[in-house]
């Protein structure tokens, strides 16, 4: 049995009519098992700080154990109409999984209702943040961390995990829309191994809203 990912869809960028690129679609994926899931726990990173933390170990053990610190968190205190947009987004991504949909040829049943998650929710509004403070907008920082990786970092132990970015928007149900017409986007949301959401929101210094939401799943 292997812990590589069952599926991982390569970014597409979103070029606007001046060819800006103004967003790039998800990095769809599932990393999971057959059987039995609990294998896979902390898995898909060779990340020293990653896999500490995953383990449970307290974030300063982490740091003294790997001889490496965590850059300092670009996480936003979101205002209360954000907040609102991003709990409203949540139950956007609950109505759609209740009734199930395709993705294109790919086709899911209903399936149950995504609950925030505190160690997925840590991991979107730190990438928000540092996407939106460092003026960059993909899965993988400029130091070279990818999404498994940040996932792992903020602990989270789960064996199915994704993620999709969007850039521009700060509208719930443009959002979801816009998710559900994109193929890489759509097989997150509506992918039933997942059971569990962290969903943020930041604002770059001209307002504009940058989503993350990360999903997992025993």
């Amino acid at each position: 049995m292997s812990c590589l990912p069952q599926r991982w869809l390569a970014k597409t960028p979103l070029l606007d009519p001046g060819c800006r690129l103004v967003g790039i679609a998800a990095i769809a994926f599932v990393l999971g098992c057959s059987s039995p899931l609990s294998d896979c726990s902390c898995g898909g990173t060779s990340d020293c700080l990653a896999l500490c933390m995953c383990s449970g170990e307290a974030a300063s053990q982490c740091e003294r154990e790997c001889g490496e610190a965590f850059p300092e968190s670009s996480e936003q205190e979101s205002s209360a109409d954000d907040e609102e947009r991003i709990e409203t987004l949540r139950l956007l991504f609950n109505e759609a999984r209740a009734v199930g949909g395709c993705c294109e040829n790919e086709c899911f049943r209903a399936s149950g209702g995504l609950t925030e998650q505190a160690e997925l929710r840590q991991a979107a509004a730190s990438h928000a943040g540092d996407m939106a403070a460092r003026g960059f907008i993909s899965h993988e920082t400029p130091e070279g961390l990818d999404a498994v990786t940040r996932i792992r970092r903020a602990g989270y132990e789960g064996c199915s995990v994704g993620e999709n970015i969007s850039v521009g928007d700060d509208d719930p149900a443009v959002v979801l829309d816009d998710f559900l017409s994109s193929y890489e986007h759509c097989l997150n949301v509506l992918e039933p191994r997942f059971s569990s959401v962290g969903t943020a929101l930041a604002r770059d210094t001209d307002g504009e809203a940058h989503w993350v939401v990360t999903f997992g799943g025993e």
